[in-house]
């Protein structure tokens, strides 16, 4: 999947692209493997790495480790001389030039985000309860 989402930045991004890593859950054989992957996709990839502050409850569940990093200290995980960070899931997949992000005006906000969608659907059940129907309203 990260292949794919790379790919899909770099195909889509007419400036140069440099991807950071969180190292704590890459194996090291991917780690090993990076030089080799920058140069044959023409990109930085350099690596970032972070300890889970004692002072916070512990957590032990990988997932909410991974979510905790992104929200929590995504502004201490990165070099101080950086403007912007644009982070990208593993999953996702890019159809648009990034530098429109890189360039978009904040207005003085440390955060941007994309808007929350909600999906509501409508189930309908039948009289007789055989047939189900849902539809987004």
């Amino acid at each position: 999947m990260l292949g794919v989402m790379m790919q899909s930045v770099l195909a889509n991004t007419k400036n140069p692209v440099k991807f950071w890593f969180l190292k704590n859950y890459l194996s090291p054989k991917f780690i090993n493997s990076v030089p080799t992957i920058a140069k044959e996709l023409g990109c930085e990839i350099e690596f970032v790495q972070y300890q889970w502050p004692s002072w916070l409850n512990a957590q032990t569940e990988k997932q909410r480790i991974i979510w905790g990093y992104k929200i929590l200290f995504l502004d201490v995980l990165f070099p101080m001389s950086l403007k912007k960070i644009i982070f990208v899931d593993a999953d996702q997949i890019v159809r648009a030039d990034m530098k429109e992000l890189i360039d978009l005006d904040l207005k003085g906000a440390p955060y941007g985000y994309t808007p929350s969608v909600t999906i509501v659907l409508k189930w309908t059940v039948s009289d007789s309860g055989s047939k189900v129907t849902g539809e987004t309203i």
